[in-house]
């Protein structure tokens, strides 16, 4: 019972620091440069692990060159990822987003004002000028992350990448960098909405430079990816134990 009601309160405390945040933002429209508004995503992500009771165990910052534009890949477990890389990367990051999250009111101008790009899966023609955008936007900076699995892990292991969304680092020429992600699952897993207290822990791998490779042979880009974020997810696996 005591489990139930600390996560209806990390609930609801999620919930409102979710609203209170863009809603913050959203004033601040007149007054903020644009370049400013992900520094309030990183407000907003430590806000959430504080108030949740997460504590975050992170490895390898020393990879991140903060004057690089790179292309974020990270296994995704849970909702509590996004809030988590904002909170510890050290870096501004944008993240591609569903475009019916544009309609939301107060969240939705949050993301216009940030610049994030938005996706329509649904239609083909809007997808295609929706990657064309991000590759124009990825190369200006700032970062950009994505989930290269395409949706929540249902079980905590990660699942094979799609290749989709390594035409963003083709077409841009930036660097990836692989994160592995661990414990979030037992945070928020999919299809849950009690969020729980925890420990969690990010890690990050050496760049990867993407030059050498092209549209033809993405497939060994892919493997080289896929494996990194196995080592790394399970380095990240291995400070939660440690």
């Amino acid at each position: 019972m005591l489990k139930i009601l600390r996560g209806v309160l990390n609930t609801t405390l999620t919930v409102v620091a979710t609203i209170v945040w863009p809603a913050l933002a959203t004033l601040l429209i007149p007054f903020m440069p644009r370049s400013r508004f992900l520094e309030l995503a990183k407000g907003w992500g430590r806000s959430l692990l504080w108030l949740a009771g997460i504590k975050a165990r992170v490895q390898g910052l020393e990879h991140i060159d903060k004057n690089q534009i790179y292309l974020v890949m990270a296994n995704h477990q849970s909702l509590f990822d996004i809030p988590l890389i904002n909170a510890v990367m050290g870096i501004r990051i944008r993240f591609l987003a569903k475009k019916s999250l544009r309609l939301i009111p107060v969240f939705g101008w949050y993301l216009w004002a940030g610049r994030y790009i938005f996706i329509d899966r649904s239609n083909p023609r809007e997808s295609h000028r929706s990657i064309e955008d991000a590759v124009t936007k990825l190369r200006q900076g700032p970062s950009l992350a994505i989930f290269p699995e395409g949706t929540r892990s249902r079980d905590g292991k990660l699942q094979p990448l799609k290749k989709g969304g390594f035409i963003l680092a083709l077409d841009s020429g930036v660097p990836i960098l692989p994160v592995g992600i661990a414990g979030t699952f037992d945070v928020l897993p999919k299809d849950r909405w009690l969020v729980q207290s925890g420990p969690v822990a990010l890690a990050v791998g050496e760049p990867i430079d993407t030059r050498p490779y092209t549209r033809e042979n993405r497939s060994d880009l892919v493997q080289i990816v896929q494996k990194d974020l196995e080592v790394l997810t399970e380095q990240a696996r291995a400070m939660l134990a440690s």
